[in-house]
């Protein structure tokens, strides 16, 4: 009944053998060398926000919901199609679109 299970599908390779960030080598404007976006996250990684690289209402939505510079974010999952992502900031859980993850500019947390 729970196959998926014992083949492996639905755990996490470890700790220590994954990387938070998919796009190590980030080239993005502005970006330091350990940083990358929102969207590069994998599942269960922790990181800091950096800075913002939209504009306008989204932004601004953005940061009224705590997306602001310095904030931890928790990436909790994300959806089959890989889009929407859900993240946890403080004690609240947000989703948003890939799009919208792939302004935000991030620092991974060991």
């Amino acid at each position: 009944m729970f196959n998926f299970i014992k083949n492996g599908f639905g755990k996490g390779k470890g700790k220590g053998s994954r990387k938070c960030c998919e796009n190590q080598q980030c080239t993005g404007k502005g970006m330091g060398k350990n940083c990358c976006t929102l969207n590069d996250l994998n599942t269960g990684c922790k990181a800091l926000i950096r800075r913002h690289h939209g504009w306008g209402a989204v932004r601004q939505r953005l940061l009224d919901l705590g997306f602001v510079p310095g904030s931890l974010v928790d990436v909790i999952r994300s959806a089959p199609l890989k889009d929407p992502i859900q993240l946890k900031i403080g004690n609240d859980h947000i989703s948003i679109r890939r799009e919208e993850a792939a302004q935000i500019e991030v620092e991974p947390v060991a």
